[in-house]
């Protein structure tokens, strides 16, 4: 999670370990309850993401990966949602 904040990203974390250092004002990620399963082939990624007060209203979802060969996917736009 990138954290403006801090002014850079925060992690990484593994799924399914508890851990509180992924926060910031608007939202925190919980990694102890994050699962990640591949039935098909394809990796399916649960994260539950908290959303506090700062990010109320229309919100757009972008996300971004680096894998282990250093290859970015860069920002991209995957969903929105209405903060209420």
């Amino acid at each position: 999670m990138c954290s403006s904040d801090l002014v850079f990203f925060v992690g990484p974390e593994s799924p399914g370990v508890t851990s509180n250092t992924v926060d910031s004002s608007a939202c925190s990620v919980d990694t102890g309850l994050a699962t990640v399963t591949h039935p098909t082939g394809v990796v399916h990624l649960s994260v539950l993401v908290p959303i506090k007060g700062p990010m109320a209203g229309a919100k757009n979802v972008y996300q971004r990966s680096l894998d282990p060969l250093s290859r970015d996917s860069g920002w991209v736009k995957t969903g929105v949602w209405t903060v209420l």
